[in-house]
């Protein structure tokens, strides 16, 4: 199942479950440009070419598109720690999910249980297994400068931003961050944070037959942190 998530820089650091609150927005706050733009970036350090789009989808396709939660704020963190290391093995190939495959017969007949459990493998794709995944939640900006993320679009509005993340059926775990360029609020869709440019680059490649047209780049860390408080200092930490 696919999820969704938004990075930001909060004040306290949440846990996510959902996308649904992408919808809280401040819609009084003039945090997005009236224009929408489909973006590529040139270079790792945040200078983007963007072109002018159609208008995103209403409100009741964006509902549609994504799952509800709880969450009451929009202003939600990576879930992960600050790193301890600057290097680590990439997570287990695998999952493993217990599975009840036998049911206990009428009391009448038990003479000892007989439910029994196996495991399902679930394994998981490359840029999955390469991204860096910590324990507890950290918020985006207490991680090393020196790790990578993986930029698939960048787009002016959320709506936008939901509409295309929605479309990536064979993608998941994706995340979202809000960020300054040319004075401008962007959402960014992230493929996931890396620890370093080998294992970025290495992502990036399996994914190129699952994007159509669209080209992912790899981006420093420091340059979206820097991006990322830039949006946070002018258009305020709620989006």
């Amino acid at each position: 199942m696919k999820s969704w998530q938004w990075i930001a820089i909060p004040l306290t650091a949440l846990a996510l479950s959902g996308c649904s609150s992408l919808f809280q927005s401040n819609q009084s706050n003039k945090t997005v440009a009236d224009e929408q733009w489909d973006c590529t970036e040139v270079d790792e350090n945040g200078e983007w070419d963007c072109e002018e789009v159609e208008d995103g989808v209403s409100t009741e396709d964006l509902v549609a598109a994504v799952s509800g939660n709880d969450v009451s704020t929009s202003t939600l963190s990576l879930v992960g720690p600050v790193s301890t290391t600057q290097t680590s093995a990439p997570r287990s190939r695998s999952s493993t999910k217990p599975v009840v495959t036998a049911l206990a017969p009428p009391p009448s007949k038990v003479s000892e249980p007989v439910e029994s459990e196996q495991s399902e493998e679930e394994e998981l794709p490359d840029y999955l297994w390469l991204a860096y995944e910590p324990e507890t939640e950290t918020r985006i900006q207490d991680l090393p400068d020196d790790f990578y993320v993986v930029q698939l679009a960048a787009f002016a509005t959320k709506e936008k931003a939901i509409e295309y993340v929605s479309e990536q059926t064979n993608l998941r775990e994706l995340r979202g961050v809000r960020v300054l360029a040319n004075e401008k609020a962007y959402f960014n869709i992230l493929l996931g944070i890396y620890e370093n440019k080998r294992r970025a680059e290495r992502a990036v490649k399996s994914v190129e037959g699952e994007l159509g047209d669209k080209k992912p780049w790899i981006r420093s860390m420091s340059s979206i942190k820097t991006a990322m408080k830039a949006a946070d200092e002018k258009f305020g930490e709620t989006y």
